[in-house]
């Protein structure tokens, strides 16, 4: 897990579109109400809980210094891609950008509306990606990245001169402040000019005349740990991420995977040529390739559910296919995969389903009705030595109960339209299994804390829980749904699945559907 930072209070009404927020969380209270998470997980559930920022920390200690100057590389390659321009001022020149054709919006959006679309260059969407198809945009080299902005890689690097890992660390999630005296508690100026240390921003100017507020971005989406990568079949599966505001995260992880002990024996899926296994490699060769980890669900050891969307692009899902088709080939044994096609506006297949025993999920409706107006389509594939042969089905639970899963819809919102509209947008789907029948929810899915009541779980508050007035466990059989706060942390859109990316957890048995 990771618990929000200064990178929450770095983002700005006119960035929140770039890093992908609908609105402005408050920090103090997003932080309050993580923390309170991770005090139930761990002290009250007695779930071994790591906090993302510690383990980066001790990964940049344990790693080189040859590894921590091309994370630094990576990192500065990235940030090439136009930074969010964060006011108003920089308005007339993405117009003038517009209309002389000399730089596109890299959103669906009319430049007045997108102040950080145009980027000098860059093609609209659908453009990039018929020219990727003809020829891949080389890498850039290392001196390149650093000469970019060789301000930041010269305050990076003195942070690993200084063996300074906490900083490095915070501001390569935090990011770097342009503001004079925005410098964290942890730093400092030097004594005899009172300046920073790191020499003049050679790019002061027109950070100024643009009205930009970083030198280097943040990261805000860092706390949705389980959108950045997965556990399937006990190997990480790292995401893609769709977004270049998100880009970095993969990255970051991908570090810590490679060089941190505690997690450094867990194998990894390969799921892309050998380039896609650097995390910097330039989005602009492989626009079609991102996944991410929210469109990831396993049902059974044999069974995976794979959404496609915006985040999750079907290039992705055949080369995933693919590599586990050769596993599964490897291992003498078949996968069953299914691949749910998502209507417009569902960016993660766990906002719609979650998983809550073997067999009950939480489901938002509209999506799962058979011939529905906004129904999913449901491809079906076997992965074995035998010639795939996919097959549509329109009902995906039917389809599942063929495959001997039977899944019992619990209706995300309950019966009414209106609340499965709203609670499916405050993440009522997103909850959190910690066991079979035992789920952790935001306290705003009442509808959806009522269905789960009529089904026998027993409804507990975490204020109880935290006062001693009742208890939960992991030890027994009791089915329980606990209510968290999380009216911050649920603008974010992530629910409690999104906050945890859990890395091992013992195995259920599951029960086997007649057919």
């Amino acid at each position: 897990m990771h618990r929000p930072g200064r990178e929450l209070a770095r983002m700005t009404p006119s960035t929140r579109d770039y890093f992908l927020f609908d609105d402005l969380l408050f920090d103090e209270h997003a932080q309050q109400e993580h923390d309170w998470l991770v005090d139930i997980l761990q002290n009250h559930l007695g779930v071994k809980i790591h906090l993302f920022e510690n383990l980066f920390t001790e990964s940049l200690t344990y790693a080189s210094e040859e590894e921590r100057q091309r994370l630094i590389m990576q990192v500065m390659r990235l940030e090439q891609d136009m930074p969010p321009v964060e006011q108003r001022v920089g308005q007339l020149e993405v117009m003038v950008r517009w209309f002389q054709g000399q730089g596109w919006p890299q959103y669906t959006g009319d430049p007045e509306g997108e102040p950080q679309a145009a980027a000098p260059g860059s093609l609209p969407a659908s453009l990039a990606r018929l020219r990727s198809r003809s020829h891949a945009a080389p890498a850039a080299s290392s001196t390149d990245a650093a000469g970019a902005n060789t301000y930041v890689h010269r305050r990076l690097t003195r942070w690993c001169d200084e063996g300074k890992f906490d900083l490095l660390a915070e501001e390569l999630i935090e990011g770097i402040d342009l503001r004079a005296g925005a410098l964290s508690p942890m730093q400092g100026l030097d004594n005899a000019t009172g300046a920073t240390m790191d020499g003049e921003d050679t790019d002061a100017l027109r950070n100024f005349a643009e009205g930009r507020l970083f030198s280097l971005t943040p990261v805000p989406n860092m706390m949705f740990t389980h959108d950045i990568g997965t556990i399937v079949d006990g190997k990480l599966l790292l995401s893609r991420m769709a977004a270049s505001g998100r880009a970095r995260e993969p990255l970051l992880l991908d570090f810590v995977h490679r060089h941190h002990p505690l997690i450094q024996g867990v194998p990894s899926w390969t799921w892309a040529d050998a380039r896609v296994s650097d995390p910097s490699w330039p989005f602009a060769a492989s626009p079609l390739l991102h996944l991410e980890g929210g469109n990831v669900v396993q049902i059974r050891d044999d069974l995976v559910v794979l959404g496609v969307n915006g985040r999750t692009s079907m290039e992705s899902v055949q080369r995933v296919a693919d590599s586990w088709r050769e596993y599964a080939i490897a291992q003498d044994r078949k996968i069953t995969l299914y691949i749910l096609r998502l209507p417009a506006g569902f960016n993660h297949l766990d906002s719609v389903m979650g998983l809550i025993g073997p067999t009950e999920c939480v489901v938002y409706p509209p999506v799962f009705e058979a011939y529905g107006p906004a129904s999913v389509d449901v491809v079906r594939v076997e992965l074995s030595s035998f010639p795939m042969q996919p097959e549509r089905s329109a009902d995906f639970f039917a389809s599942l109960r063929k495959d001997g899963v039977e899944l019992q819809p619990v209706p995300c919102g309950g019966q009414d339209a209106m609340d499965q509209q709203r609670e499916q947008w405050f993440s009522a789907a997103n909850l959190l299994p910690v066991g079979p029948g035992k789920v952790i929810i935001y306290r705003s899915s009442e509808h959806t804390i009522a269905e789960l009541a009529e089904r026998g779980y027993r409804v507990v508050d975490v204020n109880d829980v935290r006062t001693g007035a009742a208890s939960v466990s992991l030890d027994d059989d009791e089915k329980w749904v606990l209510k968290v706060k999380g009216s911050e942390l649920s603008r974010g859109h992530g629910g409690p699945r999104s906050l945890v990316l859990p890395l091992l957890r013992d195995k259920v048995e599951h029960e086997t559907a007649q057919p």
